[in-house]
């Protein structure tokens, strides 16, 4: 019955004019474009950035373009886009009646999906603006909708960037849908274009914004008109709105132009005998597929399948071992060949899945089989790693080789057995070369530490793997040190109380695996992980990854473990007796993608490959710089968490509390290991910061407020500048406030404190001149904050410092005042301490 009346409403409201449903398609296809990729803008704006950045825009537009593909597609071609219809117009493919139909729809959908955006986030916009809607400015909001030029932009190229941006994208459309080209799986072709739209945002965004469409800008930009913005939508920018509409649309005619003239002009009438040879290519893989029942392994599931369950059907994966993933992509296409076999669109992608987990996963399967409780008993070794001995201004191949596995007696001159070993461990390697930081951290070491024999650990023949494969190869590495180890101390009675092993990513857990392999009475004497890897690692049991187990003293510098996706390229969790989180661990300093210009500048053509390994490989760094600027060394402090630390909370170094990051820490056991001890360090070597704890106490009882506070702190040697105070919730009296601020330079003892209430200025002036007009002006209150204390302590030497008003008022503040404080006399404080002990 149910199935019969959606018949009879299908047959009575169901359009019969096809102009009409592709009007629809088009009107709603932009829309939900507009939806999310306005809605993310609207999101980063309004949350000052908290809920969002570029990345996450360029996120939004690209998902909106493919959802409005997918939805639209199949009946207008999902244009969504007058330019994009103009070169479809150009090339024969949509009649020219057809073109203002499509065109209005877009205009219209954008404007209504502007609606949409702006009823969304109407109360945080009214919160954000205080209900004045600006263009321009510091808080200007139009550019949620619209597009507006970056202030070093002239019209002209403006201009350009719009067309070139526009005609990248017509290109990457004509080739992805060119039936006569490889174009895109059936299906895929929104997916694929929603990458184009990433890519052109996050290589031609910087600009304006990359708006590349008259319809997404011009629809949302009369829409703000009306809204409240008014008419400076299109003055602002030199009248730049008229660009974002025709740029594009002679971007459209240039990318049409160039692809039918250079790609479409030239495709060759289809050949009957390759036909026929790709048909036998896809009978022969299909018979291979049928015979060791790989497709049905992959494609037989649900949609809702989970990556176990792929695990449980592929097995091992042994039998995909040899076949030419080029010809098994190529036969899986959807063709209109008469076989039996249906391959549709999540067939493909589903053995896409299966190809990727049986090269790259079911090495992590056998890895995690192969973990068990205790160590693998120590037992006839290949030797697959090799050790060089380093030697300063030779290069690698000339360095001397350690090699325990021949036995006899050690040949190389320059290892000394009375000294000290360092034992060097690399991580993962992408192109089989020696990274530079083992040459500049040997070296480091050599200038700093004359008498200590340095060893490298090469293992590229191992790192130089697929990820998972490498992970497991680390094992075999761990017990080729430990049998170096082990066979030192037999020829040379090397003590493992003076071996230190340092392991970068993987390296950090060779070092954990060596010292759990080594047996004897004796302990290796120190680990220092730098920057442990995570995958495959964060979670596991100790024995499985380095730990504080595996040495006397065992010290790990974390310094990338910002999560994506549920993964670090850092171990995040606490490895060692002492955790160092330098910037909290997660990110560091002056390796964001906009540093790419500084590393270009001091590695060359090796810039880009650096800025990207930045944050990882700043744990390396970290100890480069402890060795070498010894006089310079960056102290953490014991905390909770990152949170607590960056609101001061922490610069205690009672009861070991704090330590020396890098080479001198000290070795504390604490008896409880995984101490997590934080800093802040600057963006360049050295990389040493100071840190004073502020802290203010108010004892009026205020108003709620959230007051702009700054500070200046004036010492023997120089002063600190003005230092911005956040507080991140309104304030009230009565009540402590701690914060951290750090500096680059030591300003000696510290001696006055300037307090600024940072107010508005034009209104105070305004209101001061009422109150001499009006008869009761001198009745009002002023504003004031009333400091019951303020304390200034070092961290580095564990002074503070009590400030005292200079003036006859006491401790109280105006708005927009500066107030001058300085050291209270030492007698004063010792009244105030006594109090302290006797309350």
């Amino acid at each position: 019955m149910g199935h019969d009346n959606m018949n009879k409403i299908k047959e009575k409201c169901a359009l019969r004019q096809g102009i009409i449903k592709e009007f629809l398609a088009e009107f709603l296809g932009i829309f939900v474009l507009i939806l999310f990729g306005c809605g993310s803008v609207a999101q980063t704006v309004l949350s000052k950035g908290a809920l969002g950045e570029p990345l996450t825009i360029h996120i939004g537009f690209s998902l909106g373009v493919m959802m409005a593909v997918y939805m639209a597609g199949g009946v207008s071609g999902a244009h969504v886009n007058p330019a994009v219809s103009l070169a479809m117009v150009l090339l024969g493919k949509l009649p020219l009646k057809k073109f203002p139909v499509y065109v209005l729809a877009q205009f219209l959908g954008a404007f209504a999906g502007s609606c949409a955006v702006y009823g969304l986030y109407y109360d945080a916009l009214m919160d954000y603006t205080s209900g004045d809607l600006m263009v321009t400015g510091e808080n200007a909001t139009a550019n949620i909708f619209a597009s507006y030029p970056a202030k070093h932009l002239s019209t002209l190229n403006g201009f350009v960037d719009q067309v070139i941006a526009t005609a990248a994208l017509i290109l990457c459309i004509l080739a992805i849908t060119d039936g006569k080209n490889i174009g895109a799986p059936k299906g895929m072709e929104p997916l694929c274009i929603g990458l184009i739209i990433m890519a052109i945002g996050v290589s031609m965004g910087f600009n304006c914004g990359y708006p590349i469409n008259p319809a997404r800008d011009l629809g949302p930009r009369f829409f703000t008109a009306v809204a409240g913005w008014g008419m400076d939508v299109f003055r602002a920018g030199g009248c730049w709105w008229w660009i974002p509409v025709v740029g594009p649309m002679v971007g459209g005619t240039v990318g049409a132009g160039v692809y039918f003239l250079l790609i479409e002009l030239h495709h060759p009438e289809p050949d009957p005998l390759e036909e026929n040879m790709v048909k036998d290519k896809y009978e022969m893989i299909t018979r291979y597929i049928k015979q060791y029942n790989v497709l049905p392994a992959c494609t037989r599931r649900p949609v809702g399948y989970s990556f176990k369950d792929l695990y449980l059907l592929l097995g091992d994966g042994s039998h995909l071992r040899g076949l030419n993933l080029a010809l098994l992509v190529e036969a899986l296409s959807p063709r209109d060949y008469p076989v039996s076999v249906e391959f549709d669109t999540m067939s493909i992608v589903k053995v896409f899945c299966c190809l990727l987990l049986t090269y790259q996963l079911t090495e992590g399967k056998r890895i995690k089989a192969n973990k068990t409780a205790t160590p693998p008993p120590a037992g006839p070794n290949v030797g697959q790693s090799v050790f060089r001995l380093y030697s300063q201004g030779a290069s690698m191949e000339d360095w001397c080789m350690l090699d325990p596995f021949k036995g006899g007696v050690n040949s190389c001159a320059g290892f000394n057995s009375s000294h000290p070993l360092i034992i060097i461990n690399h991580g993962w390697s992408v192109d089989g070369m020696m990274e530079s930081w083992v040459f500049r951290l040997s070296s480091a070491f050599r200038q700093s530490l004359p008498e200590v024999n340095i060893v490298v650990t090469d293992w590229l023949a191992l790192a130089h793997q697929h990820y998972p494969i490498a992970v497991q190869n680390t094992r075999a590495v761990g017990q080729d040190v430990a049998s170096l180890l082990r066979w030192l101390q037999d020829q040379y009675k090397l003590s493992p109380k003076r071996v230190h092993l340092i392991g970068y990513s993987l390296g950090a857990h060779i070092s954990g695996f060596a010292g759990s392999h080594f047996r004897g009475s004796e302990k290796i004497g120190r680990i220092t992980g730098l920057d442990p890897a995570g995958p495959l690692f964060e979670g596991m049991s100790p024995i499985d990854r380095l730990s504080s187990d595996d040495a006397d003293f065992v010290d790990a510098i974390h310094t990338f473990t910002h999560e994506r996706m549920g993964l670090s390229v850092g171990i995040k969790q606490p490895v060692a007796h002492q955790d160092f989180y330098p910037n909290g661990g997660n990110f560091q300093p002056g390796c964001d993608f906009h540093n790419i210009y500084e590393h270009i500048t001091e590695y060359g053509l090796m810039g880009f490959e650096q800025t990207v390994k930045c944050a990882h490989e700043r744990s390396v760094h970290l100890l480069i710089d402890s060795i070498l600027n010894r006089d310079q060394r960056s102290v953490a402090y014991v905390c909770k968490d990152n949170s607590a630390f960056e609101k001061g909370m922490c610069l205690d170094c009672r009861r070991n509390r704090c330590n020396t990051l890098g080479y001198d820490t000290r070795r504390v056991h604490t008896g409880v290991a995984g101490k997590k001890l934080y800093l802040k360090t600057g963006s360049r070597m050295p990389y040493k910061l100071y840190h004073y704890q502020f802290k203010v106490r108010f004892t009026n009882h205020l108003k709620r407020i959230k007051p702009s506070l700054t500070i200046a702190l004036t010492g023997t040697k120089e002063e600190s500048g003005e230092l911005p105070i956040h507080f991140k919730e309104e304030i009230c009296g009565n009540r402590t406030y701690t914060f951290l601020i750090t500096l680059d330079r030591d300003i000696g003892d510290l001696m006055m404190l300037t307090l600024q209430w940072e107010g508005m200025a034009l209104w105070k002036n305004m209101w001061d001149r009422m109150q001499t007009i009006l008869p009761w002006g001198n009745m009002a209150d002023t504003p004031q904050l009333t400091v019951g204390r303020i304390t200034v302590k070092v961290g580095d030497t564990q002074k503070r410092t009590a400030f005292c008003s200079v003036t006859d008022d006491g401790m109280h503040v105006e708005e927009a005042q500066e107030k001058l404080f300085v050291r209270c006399q030492e007698n004063h404080q010792k009244q105030r301490r006594k109090k302290q002990r006797l309350a």
